[in-house]
């Protein structure tokens, strides 16, 4: 006796759906995860290294906004990575994975101070701030 598929009775159990863990990016051949973060989370981390580093949360988020527009899985042509567009060699400079959100934002951070640190006493010393840090960190 044939049956009809479409006629079999057939439920499809309803499935917790697994929370947004990130977004996917090849580097290197090798496929990481990239925790996802809210606005409001990356503003919580922006604040902390902020405070860190004292460096304006302000200054630390417009960089955030005009590198990747929060995106934590933001990967430049350049190969710049994550919230702050961190190369690797400068994450690697101080000690960061760029990928993960927390350390992108607190590698960035202390960069950012010791760019203004550099620039403190030159004329419009925070345009030439953020000028040098688009430069290295591979918008141009």
């Amino acid at each position: 006796m044939e049956v009809a598929l479409e006629r079999l009775p057939f439920v499809v159990p309803s499935l917790p759906r697994a929370p947004k863990t990130g977004l996917a990016y090849v580097d290197s051949k090798i496929i990481r995860v990239v925790p996802s973060l809210s606005k409001k989370e990356t503003l919580a981390l922006i604040a902390g290294s902020a405070e860190k580093y004292g460096v304006p949360a302000a200054i630390v988020a417009s960089i955030v906004r005009a590198e990747s527009n929060f995106d934590c899985a933001a990967v430049s042509p350049k190969g710049a990575v994550g919230l702050m567009q961190l190369m690797p060699e400068t994450a690697q400079q101080y000690g960061a994975d760029p990928a993960i959100p927390a350390e992108n934002i607190d590698a960035g951070t202390q960069y950012l101070r010791w760019l203004m640190q550099r620039y403190q006493k030159h004329h419009h010393a925070m345009q030439k701030t953020i000028a040098a840090y688009k430069c290295r960190s591979g918008r141009s």
